[in-house]
Order: structure tokens, then sequence, then C-alpha cells
């Protein structure tokens, strides 16, 4: 009997599957976090957060906050044009340029060499419906044998 082996090829899904994964996946965390604000509250407490926040938000601390943030957001536009010129570029230099080796494709001789069959043999593999495989350890080759699927088998014994 085969195994079954799953699949996921998350090509295969829909942008709007997506979307929906991604969004309640997000809702999810944020409720996970939201769950240990109290414990998070009670850690800041102890170790001193309020001083933090009486420094920032008190009149005299907040025209140094207001000129700290505008530093902070002046860093971060100067960081985005530089990545920003970095990738045009990259694309300038590099972007058209396709510098994969290509691979000569494999013949039925050539497969069939690799796994201990002829071509012939390949080829009628190739064309069966299902094919299931059982190794033989003691022997280099290996017998397959075609397995039909449930309702092919009733059908036949009905004409029968």
């Amino acid at each position: 009997m085969s195994k079954i082996r799953i699949e996921d090829n998350s090509q295969l899904r829909s942008p709007a599957r997506r979307i929906v994964e991604w969004g309640f996946t997000t809702f999810m965390w944020a409720l996970w976090l939201y769950l240990f604000l109290p414990l998070v509250t009670v850690v800041l407490w102890v170790a001193g957060a309020q001083y933090v926040y009486l420094a920032f938000f008190e009149r005299s601390a907040l025209d140094h906050l207001v000129e700290m943030i505008t530093n902070i957001g002046w860093a971060v536009v100067v960081i985005f044009l530089v990545m920003r010129g970095w990738g045009y570029y990259n694309y300038y230099v590099f972007g058209r340029k396709n510098r994969r080796k290509m691979h000569n494709l494999v013949g039925n001789a050539d497969l069939g060499r690799h796994i201990g069959l002829t071509a012939q043999e390949v080829w009628g593999l190739q064309q069966e419906k299902e094919i299931v495989w059982e190794a033989l350890y003691d022997e280099m080759r290996a017998q397959p044998r075609r397995r039909q699927p449930e309702y092919e088998e009733k059908e036949r014994d009905k004409a029968a």
C-alpha cells in the first residue's frame, strides 16, 4: 500500500485566501500579545519605566523628544534613499541578464540507466495512470506493477 504524501503548493492559493490567512494569523498574534500586556506593565513598572516616561514627556523634555523624532525620521529617509538607490543600481547592472546555466534535458535512456530500467520500460511507466513502485533490495532492478483505481476494478468485475 502506498503512503500518502501531502504537498503544500502555495502558488495554487488565490490572493484573497492568502490575504484572509495572513489577516487571521496577524489578528491571532496581536491577541496573544494583548493577553501579556498586564505582565509587561508590571515588569516595566518594577524596572522603573515610570522614570523614563517622566523624562520624555515632562514639559522641559518635550522639545528634546520632538528633535529626537525628527532626527530619527531623517535617518529613516536617508536609509530608504540609499537602499532604493542600491536597488536601482543592481537592476541597471544585473537586471535583465540571465546567468543561470541551462542543463540538457534527460531522455528515457538516461533516466532508465539511473534507476536500472531500459528506455522502453521507462516509456511504458510514463504511459501508466498510476504506478506502485516496490524496490527489490537484493537486486538492482525494481519491479513496477500497474494498479487500477478502485472504480475501474468494480466496473471490470461488473462486466465479467
